[in-house]
């Protein structure tokens, strides 16, 4: 048997599992930065148009698209 090295560090020691934590929780604070900016801009933007065009008047149904897709599976 041949032994094989690594020239990566040991994790199971705690070499870089706290490096992985710490980005992590970075991860967590960033998404939540971004969730809260959604958050006020929508709390902002509440009720300030009170005669712009409703969803109902922009969206429409996109039936055509929809069987497109669901006969491409």
């Amino acid at each position: 048997m041949s032994a094989v090295t690594s020239s990566f560090p040991n994790t199971a020691a705690g070499g870089s599992c706290h490096l992985a934590a710490r980005w992590d929780g970075r991860l967590i604070i960033a998404e939540s930065a971004i969730f809260t900016i959604f958050v006020v801009a929508y709390l902002f933007y509440l009720g300030k148009s009170l005669t712009g065009p409703t969803p109902r008047e922009v969206l429409e149904t996109p039936i055509f698209y929809t069987i497109c897709l669901l006969s491409a599976a």
